[in-house]
């Protein structure tokens, strides 16, 4: 027996074992660094929920409009027809900020009721998920910082209801200021629809009277 080729040969299974152990490690890790991404991003989305949620039952804070001297605060929403389903897609957008925005975390519900009319009884949206910070600031060539989502209509329960309240939008913006400060705006507003979301629910509003 060649004693050298046997212990060239413990070396080599020595080496692949501690590569092995080392490939397994590392693999743990980013586990563990993705798990720990999950647990904030999940803890951020849920604070915003809940924060915009209190506001909301005690139906006080919200401002109509946002002030010029910071930034313009629009909202829209539009229908989306496809052969799964019907949608309600709301959208709302930051343009022209006066001052640097930093980390800007959007958050939105729909009127409470619209959970009756839609096929989910959850009609809030965030970007608190985002991987990176959004920033905005002035001057930037772009159309505006947004947030969308699309809700899937229930056409059997619209009714005339619907109507009085499918615009409404309860928002919540926050932000850091050039000084470093977060400010936070809570604001119900009237989200801006299309010619073809009036006709479709106006349709399926006299169907369901």
């Amino acid at each position: 027996m060649d004693i050298r080729r046997v212990r060239r040969g413990f070396a080599f299974l020595e080496g692949v074992i501690i590569l092995r152990r080392k490939l397994i490690a590392v693999t743990l890790l980013v586990l563990l660094i993705q798990l720990t991404g999950c647990d904030r991003h999940n803890g951020r989305y849920t604070e915003e929920l809940n924060a915009l949620s209190e506001h909301m039952k005690e139906n006080q804070g919200f401002s109509k409009t946002i002030s010029n001297d910071r930034y313009k605060l629009t909202a829209t929403v539009d229908l989306s027809q496809e052969q799964d389903a019907d949608r309600l897609v709301y959208e709302i957008f930051i343009r022209k900020p006066r001052t640097p925005m930093k980390d800007i975390l959007m958050s939105f519900s729909l009127d409470p009721d619209m959970s009756k009319r839609l096929k989910t009884s959850d009609v809030f949206q965030s970007n608190a998920f985002n991987d990176k910070p959004v920033n905005f600031n002035p001057g930037e060539d772009m159309n505006g910082i947004s947030l969308f989502r699309g809700f899937i209509l229930d056409k059997e329960l619209l009714d005339k209801h619907t109507l009085n309240i499918f615009r409404t939008l309860y928002v919540k913006i926050t932000y850091s200021d050039p000084d470093g400060d977060k400010r936070t705006d809570y604001v119900k507003m009237q989200a801006e629809p299309s010619d073809a979301v009036r006709r479709y629910l106006v349709n399926g509003a006299n169907k369901g009277k």
